[in-house]
């Protein structure tokens, strides 16, 4: 299995957000670097920030996943009703909290 670099981010909450929306959709990945801050200056600066890698295989769709990910802002999007129980949904969510429904698109 051979990995590709996807994304590198500015802190370890970013890249932990993005590696749960990648695993959502079925892709294995991996995060490297969370704790490499602390040897910042002694290695390249790219380098001491958080990493996420996944299989070269899954590259192109992980990478338009994260794509659409990093370009919805939360001021765009709007609340949504959950078809099963009727629920106002938060449009930053994309699972309903009271029945579990996942929002398709």
């Amino acid at each position: 299995m051979s990995l590709k670099k996807l994304y590198t981010g500015e802190n370890a909450i970013e890249i932990n957000h993005l590696h749960i929306l990648l695993e959502l959709e079925g892709i294995k990945a991996q995060v490297r670097n969370t704790y490499s801050a602390s040897a910042f200056g002694e290695i390249p600066y790219e380098d001491s920030l958080p990493q996420l890698w996944v299989n070269e295989r899954d590259y192109e769709r992980a990478n338009d996943i994260l794509r659409h990910a990093l370009s919805t802002s939360d001021g765009n999007l709007k609340t949504w009703k959950c078809p099963q129980c009727r629920e106002q949904i938060d449009g930053v969510y994309g699972q309903c909290w009271n029945c579990g429904h996942i929002v398709e698109g």
